[in-house]
């Protein structure tokens, strides 16, 4: 019997682990199911989580007790667009926000099951009739909606401050912090990633180190990372203080919630004005001489505009909900959801750049040498950990096991690691000390190059293995780009490829370089006093990266020795000769008298060393 007739057969009367039992089916089952039968489903288990709420319905399939599988099957029947479509539209929309209710004080697990979907619709479909209810303008985007004020609340310093709570719940194990998380931090990449390509203020991204590129012209649709708005700029304090803080995952180093992390400080710049929020280490560094705003720096100054100071006080409440009833907007869901977010959060002062939650956070533990930033080498171990467990040994990446490992653990190694390297890569084009942190880890002047770098059990090895491989053409690209800027020189490319060339060979960078447009052997070595390798190691062979060693010479042989060894070649000639595979070369040459003559000048050459 199929999914959808064990669940059409279920009565008032069946059991209770007959329910279960079926609705597990139907979670295990969702992507055999086909669309009539999904669609069908999810009709019936809406219909059903309404019913079960009503406590006078007595031919009810399912019960109060029922409702947080239930919810759970729609989970996972909602990852089909045709079934979003249906969950999303209004009257089912308040079946949930009415399970939210009624469960709330029974079944607390299953209320907040009702409230994800409901947050995973509002930020997966923006054309679907959840937003003409939510928000009254059926035209309006997620980003412009939530990015507009919300009774002069600010959304970044709300997102902020709940990370940093939530953090502390994860930190101090309390249950469901990980997931609220998990949630919280889609909610934020989808704002970073979609707000700076429509917002009325944003700007080009500016590089900091002046390899400034042609900004794209104004035909060109915006992508991630091109455009900032100076709005977003609070995010980043909350975020880094999430990734070096987070306990390591299992089995996986890398698992949500970091890896929604790394997506979130992906688009965030590393400009002038957020320099120091990134390195925090260098802001006592008479190394950092790069000049900034006064009015913009991160650590002393507020992180985005507020909206206004008049409302401030909370009597001016009543005065801006009519105000918004008059515009149209109405105070539904989404604002009362902004209220739950910030039950404890006093909004009658400017928002500081670090919550009083975010004092209360214990240090990170990260090991970090004098002088290396603290994000940096948490990436460094979050990648040593990671290539370790995915690919053990020198295994090679393409390995029929890296394969089941991954599909074991329901991962992909492009989505995996591929944001962390760019994340790396990232902070060493920007940042001089990150790249010689990045090289002495991965290139120390002490290598032993004595063996293959491609054989090795280290990063380095797996790295070299990786721009190899066939099966990871992400990762293969963004583990080239990530060695090539660590070796990088003021930004030029043919003695940035000479550098990368002599430090792992040509032989495993000719790859890259050639998807870079470096189609011909490097030029010759230089030296350099910037922030790179400056001196190329003459005894390190370009070709393979490994150390020249001259083959010690051996005893010349003797007469005897000679005559035998050409005993054995000539045979070896009369057999190929007798195969018909070649001509005997000695029999052609003393046909020719080619032998006469180098008998003669041996002759002479004996001759001339007696005298």
């Amino acid at each position: 019997m199929d999914v959808l007739r064990s669940y059409e057969s279920l009565t008032a009367s069946s059991s209770r682990s007959e329910v279960s039992n079926v609705l597990r089916s139907i979670m295990n089952g969702s992507l055999l199911l086909s669309s009539t039968d999904r669609d069908r489903l999810v009709v019936l288990l809406l219909q059903d989580v309404e019913a079960s709420l009503d406590r006078s319905d007595k031919k009810a399939r399912l019960t109060r007790k029922d409702a947080g599988l239930a919810l759970l099957a729609l989970k996972t029947l909602g990852r089909a667009a045709a079934a979003s479509q249906i969950i999303s539209r209004e009257s089912n929309l308040r079946i949930l926000l009415s399970a939210t209710k009624s469960l709330r004080s029974s079944d607390s697990d299953a209320a907040d099951d009702a409230l994800r979907r409901i947050l995973f619709l509002s930020t997966a479909s923006s054309a679907s009739s959840l937003f003409q209810h939510f928000f009254g303008r059926p035209s309006i985007s997620f980003s412009q909606r939530i990015m507009e004020k919300n009774n002069h609340q600010d959304i970044v310093a709300i997102i902020s401050k709940q990370l940093d709570f939530l953090l502390n719940g994860i930190l101090l194990a309390v249950p469901m912090s990980r997931e609220a998380m998990i949630d919280l931090l889609k909610l934020t990449f989808n704002i970073l990633c979609h707000w700076p390509k429509i917002a009325p203020d944003a700007e080009e991204v500016r590089l900091k180190n002046g390899n400034d590129e042609a900004g794209s012209s104004s035909d060109v649709k915006p992508v991630l990372g091109e455009r900032w708005t100076r709005r977003l700029d609070g995010f980043l304090p909350a975020l880094r203080r999430v990734f070096l803080s987070l306990p390591p995952m299992s089995p996986s180093p890398l698992a949500p919630p970091v890896t929604h992390v790394l997506h979130s400080l992906l688009p965030i710049p590393v400009d002038d004005k957020l320099y120091l929020t990134w390195f925090p280490e260098e802001g006592t560094s008479s190394g950092h001489s790069t000049p900034r705003s006064t009015n913009s720096s991160p650590t002393t100054s507020e992180p985005h505009p507020r909206a206004s100071t008049s409302s401030d006080s909370p009597t001016s409440g009543s005065a801006t909900s009519k105000s918004k009833e008059r515009e149209g907007g109405g105070s539904g869901a989404f604002d009362r959801a902004l209220h739950m977010l910030t039950p404890r959060l006093s909004l009658s002062r400017s928002p500081s750049p670090v919550s009083s939650v975010a004092k209360d956070l214990p240090e990170p533990l990260i090991n970090a040498p004098p002088g290396v930033p603290k994000v940096i080498q948490r990436s460094m171990d979050l990648l040593d950990v990671t290539m370790a467990h995915y690919l053990p040994g020198n295994i090679d990446p393409d390995d029929a096991s890296v394969k089941k490992a991954c599909k074991d653990e329901d991962v992909e190694l492009d989505h995996v690691l591929s944001p962390l390297v760019l994340l790396m890569t990232k902070l060493c084009k920007h940042n001089v000390e990150c790249r010689k942190a990045v090289r002495q880890h991965m290139l120390p002047p002490d290598l032993d190059r004595t063996s293959p770098l491609e054989g090795r059990s280290d990063t380095l090895g797996r790295c070299i293995r990786l721009m190899a491989c066939v099966n990871h053409q992400q990762l293969k690209d963004a583990v080239g780009e990530l060695i090539f800027v660590d070796n990088l020189i003021e930004f030029v490319s043919a003695f940035t490829a000479t550098i990368m060339s002599s430090q792992i060979g040509y032989g495993n960078a000719a790859g890259y370089l050639f998807n870079r447009g470096i189609l011909s052997a490097p030029p010759p070595a230089l030296t350099t006093k910037s922030g790179a390798a400056e001196v190329v190691d003459p005894s390190i062979n370009p070709i393979t990266g490994m150390v020249q060693q001259e083959a010690p010479p051996g005893p010349e042989m003797t007469e005897e020795e000679k005559e035998r060894e050409a005993e054995r070649l000539f045979v070896l000639f009369e057999r190929l000769e007798r195969a018909g595979g070649m001509e005997n070369p000695i029999k052609k040459a003393l046909h020719e008298g080619r032998l006469e003559k180098y008998s003669e000048q041996a002759r002479k050459r004996v001759e001339g060393d007696s005298d």
